[in-house]
């Protein structure tokens, strides 16, 4: 794995701009809207059905929790989404900053065999989450 320092060309897609910019700033926008109207937030289909919770079941209290700074509550309600929400915010002010001020960008250039071992681990990680909140159910 090889991590550097690039200023874009031309021909390079802006994946800060595309990704941290515009999406995942629109995502924490729709998300922050959605927590202050949870009547319009589905539920889980495939709780209702079986009981069992999904890999995402809980997302939305995770994130009424951290709004209101109640991250011990929301950990214990879903730790990946914490996780995610902690990461997804950090790249969201790196994007805005390297886009505003122009600065290279961080690269990582994996090798295929690199990138199927964090493919594996992120597979593990969340299977890991899922068994967490299935035993958090049934308790």
């Amino acid at each position: 794995m090889r991590i550097r320092l690039k200023r874009l060309d031309r021909a390079d897609q802006d994946h800060e701009l595309v990704f941290g910019v515009l999406s995942l700033t629109l995502l924490f926008a729709l998300s922050f809207l959605a927590l202050k109207f949870p009547a319009y937030v589905p539920g889980c289909a495939l709780y209702d059905s079986t009981g069992i919770p999904c890999p995402a079941c809980g997302s939305f209290r995770c994130g009424a929790a951290l709004l209101a700074g109640r991250f011990g509550d929301a950990w214990s309600v879903q730790p990946l989404a914490v996780i995610l929400s902690v990461c997804g915010l950090l790249y969201v002010v790196y994007s805005w900053i390297t886009v505003l001020f122009r600065l290279p960008r961080v690269r990582v250039e994996m090798t295929r065999r690199e990138k199927g071992l964090v493919a594996l681990l992120a597979v593990a990680v969340l299977l890991v989450n899922w068994v967490y909140l299935v035993l958090r159910e049934s308790v």
